[in-house]
């Protein structure tokens, strides 16, 4: 799991290859909330769909 803080906020996530997800909006002591790019859909329901297995990072 990634921890993810107030400084994070207006961040970009990642995929590990580099393929921008969205963007950080807030953050929460148990929620993050991400505008995701509309492109980034599809990725986001693989990830879900295999259990989360992919990693993600906020740059």
């Amino acid at each position: 799991m990634i921890a993810l803080v107030p400084d994070d906020v207006d961040k970009r996530i990642e995929t590990a290859d580099g393929d921008v997800l969205g963007t950080v909006t807030m953050t929460g002591t148990e929620t993050t909330y991400v505008d995701v790019n509309a492109n980034a859909r599809s990725t986001f329901r693989m990830c879900l769909e295999r259990g989360g297995g992919g990693e993600l990072a906020a740059g």
